[in-house]
């Protein structure tokens, strides 16, 4: 999470004001928002295919098989979230006390960077904030 393992997805002139970044772990698929065209967007991570959807948002019963629509409006839109309640398990160095950063502890695959604020200095110790 602090980009030292970023892998690049998309690369494009037509993605102009991103927001509200979501990850659909089991589908393989990453969603924004582009506020700038008014539209919820997509990539399918593992073939860079990109698609985009207009402001409705659908819900699926996965076991009666029904849709069911649930906001339909015009945008702006500006965030969206994916939620799987049997993807939120697991754990990492940022669960205990805030991993001992003072401010921002932010999760990668060997243990956890901490940061902080825009107005503030990650002191010496790599753990504690300061002014600026």
């Amino acid at each position: 999470m602090d980009g030292s393992h970023h892998q690049v997805f998309l690369t494009s002139k037509t993605v102009l004001w991103p927001n509200g970044l979501s990850l659909d772990i089991p589908q393989g698929i990453l969603y924004w928002v582009d506020a700038y065209y008014d539209r919820i967007e997509l990539v399918y991570l593992n073939t860079t295919e990109r698609k985009y959807r207009g402001g409705s948002i659908y819900k699926l019963d996965q076991v009666t098989k029904t849709v069911t629509l649930l906001r339909n409006e015009r945008p702006p839109i500006f965030e969206i979230r994916v939620y799987d309640a049997h993807q939120q398990q697991g754990s990492n160095k940022c669960r205990i006390n805030n991993g001992g950063c003072s401010s921002l502890c932010l999760a990668i695959p060997d243990g956890r960077s901490c940061g902080c604020a825009d107005d503030q200095i990650l002191d010496g110790d790599n753990v504690t904030c300061g002014g600026t």
